[in-house]
Formats: structure tokens, sequence, C-alpha cells
């Protein structure tokens, strides 16, 4: 026969039960309120101002700490072919005043700004052709220079919005074995400035020496400094907002769930003045559409790529 255990030890194993079953059940609270896996609350990530215009800061998704930097590892990786994790962040001195980040790896070294994972210096100390290999054609090197550049995250388009022209086709030095490709940047009179932007390649390989840009003295402002995932998040938003018929449920990370998801993104010159309000500029064309249910839902987002404002919404056809 077993003694009896005193009351008191008793109390005691039935209080700690009751804060076991107490711990469990505000566990649970949490992770349903968490945004890992569940659509969450938006009311303090979706806003507009008094207008109702969805402005730069209004997302449904927070950009990730080191997102930026690690797109453009990933961008730069592909382009001296290496992988990405061979990409470490290096202590050594910048030559870019625009980049805070450096990296380094086996064959070379990169400058970034990681705030939008701009590339704006690239050096590849590692091996190059031989001597004795034939030179590739010069119609053939620039048109790998200008995909080159656009692979650095500087497409023609964005170029041309910071007033940066290539006013000829690169250059090849047979004795040094290099093509060299320039743009040179100019104010909005067509006046020459001091900034510039300028890839090397090996003129036997079409692979890249060095890549340079610098916004020069005048400080320029980067026209494009809004990135992809920050005009994604706008476009989702406005999209989200402006479907006030259709309730479009939300992924844990802000993106809107839609069947038969359709996306598309491009930066480039807007001309339509009835979009932009006066002068030609730079901007986000993004196009999501989907279905919620058997309901079209999405359309077309126009968003400044200087500002992220959202310049104009077009609605897909509802059927």
């Amino acid at each position: 026969m077993r003694p009896r255990r005193p009351k008191r030890q008793i109390l005691v194993l039935f209080l700690l039960a009751l804060a076991l079953v107490a711990a469990l059940v505000m566990a649970g609270l949490g992770c349903s309120g968490s945004g890992g896996g569940g659509t969450g609350s938006t009311s303090s990530s979706v806003a507009t101002d008094a207008t109702g215009t969805v402005g730069a800061s209004t997302t449904l998704a927070s950009v990730v700490p080191g997102e930026h930097l690690r797109d453009a590892k990933a961008s730069l990786a592909a382009i001296v072919g290496v992988p990405a994790t061979d990409l470490k962040i290096s202590g050594v001195s910048k030559e870019s005043l625009d980049a805070d980040v450096a990296l380094e790896w086996g064959g070379g070294k990169a400058e970034v700004d990681s705030s939008t994972g701009r590339i704006y210096l690239v050096s590849v100390t590692s091996a190059r052709a031989s001597s004795f290999a034939p030179f590739m054609p010069a119609a053939q090197l620039e048109g790998k220079a200008r995909r080159m550049v656009a692979g650095l995250g500087w497409t023609s388009d964005m170029l041309a919005g910071m007033g940066f022209k290539q006013e000829r086709t690169g250059v090849l030095s047979e004795g040094a074995g290099i093509y060299t490709t320039t743009w040179n940047a100019h104010d909005s009179e067509g006046a020459p400035l001091d900034g510039f932007a300028e890839v090397v390649l090996d003129g036997r390989t079409g692979g890249l020496v060095r890549f340079s840009l610098s916004r020069g003295s005048q400080g320029t402002a980067v026209a494009g400094a809004i990135g992809e995932h920050e005009a994604l998040a706008i476009a989702q938003t406005c999209i989200y907002l402006k479907s006030d018929e259709v309730k479009i449920p939300l992924a844990g990370d802000g993106s809107l769930i839609l069947l038969d998801k359709s996306v598309s993104e491009e930066i480039k010159m807007l001309t339509d003045r009835q979009i932009t309000g006066g002068d030609p500029l730079l901007a986000w064309v993004i196009t999501i559409t989907g279905r919620v249910g058997d309901k079209n839902v999405g359309g077309t987002v126009y968003i400044d790529a200087s500002t992220g404002k959202v310049l104009e919404y077009v609605a897909a056809p509802a059927e």
C-alpha cells in the first residue's frame, strides 16, 4: 500500500501542471500570430498617404537584411564563374565611394552598395587566355560588354536615366589583349561630367577583367535606386489595395497568393506624359496577374524607380 502524499505536495504538482498547460497554450498562440507559414495581420505593413497613393515605404513584405547583397553575390558569381559561397566579405580598403562592402574570392574582388545591391567595381585577377589565341570579333565583344554591364545591375535604360552615354563602341587593344567599352556621364543639358562606367574584357575569351562605375563629383542621384524587391513589394501592395472587390490571400512573407500567377518585371525609360506627368523618367513596370477562385485579379503597376512612387495602375481585364 502506497503512502499518501502530503496535501502540500499535491498542490505543488497541480500548480506545476497548470503552468505547463498555460505555457503550451501561449506557445501555440505565438506561432499562429507570427508571419511564418500564415498570413498574419497586414495592418502594420499596408498603408497609404492622405491621397490614397502607395508610397515608397509601403510594402507588404519587408526587405530581409542582406537580401540585396545576396542578390549581388548571385549575379557576380554567374558572371565571374565561381560559386556564390566563394564570395566572402573582406576588410580591404575600397576604391569606390559608393560601395560599403568589399567582396573577395580566389580570383578577384568586387565592391557593392549593400543597401541596393548595386555593384560598383569588379576586378578579376585570374589567369588570362594564351597570347596565341585569336581575338574575338569586335561586334561580339561589344555585345558581351553590354550584357556584362546589364548583368552587373546596370541596364542600358538605367545608364541612360543617369545621363550616361556611350559615345562610341569599344576599343580593342591587341597589345594589351583587352577590349574596353566606356559610358560617360552628362548633365540634363548634355554637358559632360566626370562620372563614367567602364568595362574591360579579355579580347580573346570575352571574360570580365574589370568593371568600374563612378557617379562622379557631381553626386548625380542614381536613377533606379529602388531595387527589384522593393518595386515588387510596392506593386503587390498597390494591387492588394486596389483589388477591394476580391480579398486576395497573402503568404507569410506578404506576397500575393494567386492561382495561375504570372509576374513580369521591367525597368525602362517611360515617355508617356500621361503616366510620368512631364519629362521621361526611369520606371519599374511590373505586371502581376492571377485568379482568386473564379475571379481574375491583378494588373500593371508603373513605379518611379528613383522615388518608389506609384505613377499609374492599370487593372487587368476582369474576364
